[in-house]
């Protein structure tokens, strides 16, 4: 069974990118450009906890056109340990790997 992805990010040509270079190495990527569509693949994923699309690992921009991709997160941690990796055009570090401040995220 494939390695399966969540990638979450809005820029069109950076989220084909990473896509494609993660499948040329082996993964199933189900990708998503909105927070929307993201929560709706989390669901999905969620409520199928034995399927061959069970998810490991989540790839989130933090700018999304719809809401934050902290969101996301807070959403992820209060219903599951999977690994996140965050990818932001933002700044400040602090936002891109301290989310011990957000509620829900323990």
């Amino acid at each position: 069974m494939k390695i399966r992805i969540l990638l979450v990010e809005d820029d069109l040509t950076l989220r084909e990118v990473l896509k494609q270079s993660l499948e040329l190495e082996g993964f199933s990527v189900d990708s998503h450009s909105t927070l929307a569509g993201a929560r709706a693949a989390w669901a999905y994923h969620l409520n199928t906890p034995r399927s061959p699309s069970n998810l490991s690992i989540v790839i989130v921009d933090l700018g999304l056109p719809d809401g934050d991709g902290s969101t996301l997160i807070r959403l992820v941690r209060s219903q599951s340990k999977l690994p996140v990796l965050v990818i932001s055009a933002r700044e400040d570090d602090v936002n891109k790997i301290n989310f011990s401040s957000l509620p829900g995220v323990p």
